[in-house]
């Protein structure tokens, strides 16, 4: 059996993409020309970047569990209800928000004919669950996020995984994660004077690969004993 699954093996890939950025500012950054902004700009695609694939890593991380679900023929009785709950969530929510109820009708009949597969009480998924629908409620790759992303498929040990591997380290890469985002979301709406250095996107780096690493063996630990394998 692997050791990590294939989401995180594609994540390694893709910081690499990232550090190629890193390299490339870090050349520009020994310019000696003050006007030469080369170096910040590359610094600044760097953390969007990685933010990007950090966000990725935890959706490709879903769609693989619930592939693996179908794929294996997984009992629905071991399905946490939050996943189904946010499978049909845009229905759901367009129920609860219609007053009407010649207008909620119709929105029943549409929920009855999309998702009665979904929720049936027992036996396999028959056809693929539609990943798209779930991933796309993660707001942000902020760990306080994807903790509670990753806890509608059922996983409640985030905290306590991340605790008990990283020890001393837990804090201050939590902060760089959060920190990554808040600076990729700066960069993102328009503030000039976000700046990072080449050595700056190094750390962002080891952190996100540490980060990933332990959130990688904790949840699929998880998924092994309660759903299936999906290394």
């Amino acid at each position: 059996m692997a050791r990590y699954t294939i989401a995180y093996s594609n994540l390694i890939e893709r910081l690499r993409e990232v550090q190629t950025l890193g390299r490339l500012a870090s050349s520009h950054q020994r310019n000696l020309n003050p006007q030469d902004q080369t170096s910040s700009y590359l610094c600044r695609s760097a953390v969007v970047l990685l933010s990007s694939h950090l966000e990725g890593y935890v959706k490709d991380l879903a769609t693989l569990t619930l592939d693996r679900i179908h794929q294996r023929s997984i009992c629905r009785s071991k399905i946490d209800g939050r996943l189904l709950y946010f499978l049909s969530k845009d229905i759901l929510d367009e129920i609860k928000h219609t007053e009407n109820p010649k207008k909620i009708s119709p929105k029943i009949q549409n929920f009855i004919q999309r998702d009665v597969d979904i929720w049936k009480r027992s036996g396999p998924f028959q056809t693929p669950i539609p990943s798209v629908r779930f991933i796309r409620y993660l707001e942000n790759p902020k760990p306080d996020k994807i903790k509670s992303f990753l806890s509608r498929l059922g996983y409640d040990g985030f905290d306590h995984h991340l605790k008990s591997k990283l020890k001393s380290a837990y804090n201050s890469t939590i902060n760089q994660i959060d920190h990554l985002v808040d600076t990729r979301n700066k960069i993102a709406h328009g503030d000039a004077d976000e700046e990072k250095t080449p050595r700056d996107i190094n750390l962002f780096v080891d952190d996100v690969r540490l980060f990933c690493k332990t959130v990688d063996s904790g949840y699929g630990s998880w998924c092994r004993r309660k759903l299936c394998s999906i290394r």
